[in-house]
């Protein structure tokens, strides 16, 4: 199977990001909006074909992009100004 040797140890690692914002290619997406797991050890044994459970230690979190202060303060003073304008 691909050249592949039963009973070494392979290390595995989880990456996730959002494939909305970035699409669906690892090489468009930017370093600090990866989320990762840990680096684990899995030994390849034979079956292939009948994996057995991995368990990551570290979840992979994506970070998710906060709204701006400036685009929160603006909200916050136009509906102010809308609740302060008096009806003519």
């Amino acid at each position: 199977m691909l050249g592949i040797n039963g009973n070494e140890i392979a290390y595995m690692q989880l990456v996730a990001w959002d494939s909305l914002l970035w699409g669906t290619s690892l090489g468009n997406v930017p370093l600090d909006q990866l989320g990762r797991t840990d680096i684990i050890q899995v030994l390849l044994a034979f079956p292939f074909d009948s994996p057995s459970a991995v368990y990551f230690n570290q979840p992979a979190i994506v970070p998710v992009p906060e709204p701006t202060g400036f685009a929160l303060l603006a909200l916050g003073g136009a509906g102010a100004w809308a609740l302060r304008r008096k009806p003519r």
